[in-house]
């Protein structure tokens, strides 16, 4: 395994706003367990998830083998499906009421809430 082959992502929402950005996209990398927190206005659509993903982490890393992320609506959209067939990624969503799936995620969601909120 090397850097940034497995990752996982999440949202940390219903932040106060700082120049008009309420949500934060965090992706980990499972390995090294760097992470990129790109700011948001709000929650991206699956299409602008991919976007997102392009110009923050695909550029900087090439495409992952595996993102893990929960089943949040950009997650599970067809679009963003497609997309991660088409960069040849695949996908692994977290169970639900079972968070400690994308555990890395989660713990630095809360990490970052508690020092912003």
């Amino acid at each position: 395994i090397h850097p940034w082959q497995d990752i996982a992502m999440d949202f940390v929402v219903e932040l106060p706003s700082s120049r008009g950005n309420t949500v934060i996209w965090t992706v980990i990398d499972l390995f090294s367990k760097q992470a990129h927190f790109i700011p948001c206005k709000k929650l991206p659509s699956a299409k602008q998830l991919a976007t997102l993903f392009i110009s923050h982490i695909y550029r900087l890393h090439g495409a992952p083998r595996r993102i893990i992320s929960d089943r949040g609506v950009q997650f599970t959209a067809k679009f963003w499906k497609a997309f991660l067939e088409l960069i040849g990624t695949k996908q692994g969503l977290s169970s639900a009421y079972h968070p400690c799936t994308n555990g890395a995620a989660e713990r630095t969601n809360a990490m970052i809430g508690r020092y912003l909120r």
